[in-house]
């Protein structure tokens, strides 16, 4: 059965030349059939009937890259397809179940394809069809195919398709035989008016080629130069409050740990404005909110320890080696009780009175006319001014205080420049849309390179601590051994040996940093103009 398929510039084709059809009804493709074996030597082959299931992530990623993940059933078996938008193979794997991980898989070809594409992402069906056909064979004078015409019937099932049920006919040609593939397509576009669809249509009306709604809108946020600072706040905040209402189902039903990661991280973003764009709304307003998403950061935290733990369980087995794994069992069974115990306490918050006034308060302010006049200090300023202004002050600050790390800084301060690391991104991200797009780019690029370092400083440092509270917690409880404990303690020691190496390349990547070259163009990019000259 030929791929269900979508995009391509021209109508109908894929790169091999294949056209597709939308028929009205039953008849009029009997109809087609009819006139092309009149037409045509040919020979009708037995189709089986299939069963298509479409999967991809929650957010679109294998949308987004061109890419879907089709699970095709036909005669009792079962394969996986990963396939381009417009149908064509990239790999295809025998399989006995569909993956809810692209870490399911076994390694291999097929693995190393899709992982790149949806990272840790569960795979969630978005469509189904079950579909039978009739395919006719035209035929040369030796009695070869030239071109294959299939009437296709599908039924869709799922959310995102538009029309239970899908006529189509598709022609493909065969490699070599391109006048005969011509003549059947004058046959149906000329003498029985047919109109050949776009590669995308099929996908469009299984709704595969459409991103969820709330899981992009508002972001980046649309600023413009010249908008009112406090304006421009509310857009970023609306966009990222859209963020946080689209994946809270997702973090309700902790189907996909990337719901809670992507909340989290819109959740850190708030926060992270409200605590650096201060002078654009009263102050009690902003202390307000500031407490509240304080908190609720404090009852999403536990939960996302939870989830990264048990993603870092496969890496400390490769640590170990396979003859000492079996001795980590007791700390899965922990991480994931505790996990469980996290979600219910963060169910309850969600459900709670208080998150309810939250949503509904935040929404609500953020939905406000910026006020004619008001008595903030940076409220009515261009938001390129305060962008520059904020940004450069904290860029600074990183600057002053990464080349000040050495072997001997504590990790605090290690943690504290990460931090302001973090902050200084989402202004960037925030405002890029006021700044040149290369510029910018480049200096995204640049700050990404030190925060990599200084996050697995972090991770090396939190991990540890984590494995520590985890044995202790297994060993006064009975429920580890004193081999668990020894690999426990191995792992803490591989951890702080990586820590140590990852401290080691601060400097280097500080330095990278706070090269003058990149310094002044930071400069050029941010600082005001009267401190532009002396930096």
């Amino acid at each position: 059965m030929s791929a269900a398929g979508h995009g391509g510039s021209k109508a109908g084709r894929r790169k091999h030349g294949e056209r597709l059809y939308a028929l009205v009804t039953k008849r009029a493709g009997s109809q087609a059939i009819k006139t092309l074996q009149a037409a045509f030597t040919h020979r009708v082959e037995a189709v089986p009937a299939v069963t298509r299931s479409y999967h991809d992530t929650f957010d679109r990623r294998l949308g987004r890259a061109d890419s879907i993940l089709c699970v095709l059933e036909a005669r009792g078996e079962r394969e996986l397809r990963l396939e381009t938008l417009t149908g064509d193979l990239q790999r295809r794997l025998v399989t006995k179940a569909p993956p809810a991980f692209a870490a399911d898989l076994p390694r291999g070809p097929f693995r190393d394809a899709l992982e790149p594409l949806v990272g840790i992402r569960k795979l969630l069906p978005q469509a189904k069809v079950v579909g039978t056909a009739r395919r006719l064979c035209v035929l040369s004078k030796g009695g070869k195919t030239t071109v294959r015409v299939a009437l296709e019937s599908w039924r869709a099932r799922g959310a995102g398709a538009t029309t239970p049920e899908l006529l189509l006919l598709r022609v493909t040609p065969v490699r070599g035989y391109a006048k005969p593939a011509r003549a059947v397509v004058r046959i149906l576009e000329k003498q029985l008016a047919l109109e050949a669809l776009p590669a995308t249509a099929l996908a469009q009306m299984l709704g595969l080629d459409l991103p969820d709604e709330g899981t992009t809108r508002g972001w980046p946020p649309p600023i413009e130069a010249g908008m009112r600072a406090d304006e421009a706040a509310r857009v970023i905040y609306r966009g990222l409050l859209a963020t946080m209402r689209a994946n809270e189902a997702g973090t309700r039903a902790r189907t996909d740990p990337e719901f809670l990661h992507e909340y989290r991280v819109a959740l850190r973003r708030t926060r992270a404005g409200l605590s650096r764009l201060k002078g654009l709304f009263p102050q009690r307003t902003t202390d307000r909110f500031k407490r509240d998403f304080a908190w609720l950061g404090a009852v999403t935290g536990p939960v996302r320890d939870m989830d990264v733990q048990l993603l870092e369980i496969p890496s400390y087995e490769a640590d170990i080696g396979k003859k000492d794994s079996a001795q980590l069992q007791p700390l899965v069974a922990w991480v994931t009780a505790e996990g469980e115990r996290a979600q219910r306490a963060l169910v309850a918050a969600l459900d709670s009175a208080r998150y309810e006034r939250l949503m509904k308060a935040w929404s609500a302010f953020l939905e406000k006319p910026a006020p004619a006049r008001t008595r903030q200090p940076d409220a009515a300023r261009p938001v390129e001014d305060l962008a520059r202004e904020r940004i450069w002050k904290l860029h600074r600050r990183i600057v002053r205080h990464g080349l000040a790390i050495d072997a001997d800084t504590p990790a605090e301060a290690v943690h504290a420049v990460r931090l302001d690391a973090k902050k200084l991104r989402y202004l960037m991200e925030f405002f890029r849309r006021v700044f040149p797009a290369k510029a910018i780019k480049s200096q995204i690029a640049a700050l990404k390179r030190l925060q990599e370092v200084l996050g697995r400083f972090n991770d090396f440092e939190v991990q540890q601590d984590k494995l520590k509270h985890a044995a202790a917690s297994l060993s006064d409880d009975g429920k580890l051994p004193l081999e668990g404990v020894l690999v426990m303690g191995q792992l803490v020691e591989t951890l702080r040996r990586r820590q140590d190496e990852a401290r080691a390349e601060i400097e280097g990547r500080v330095a990278g940093f706070a090269t003058p070259a990149n310094l002044e163009r930071a400069a050029r990019l941010f600082a005001p103009r009267a401190q532009e000259q002396s930096a």
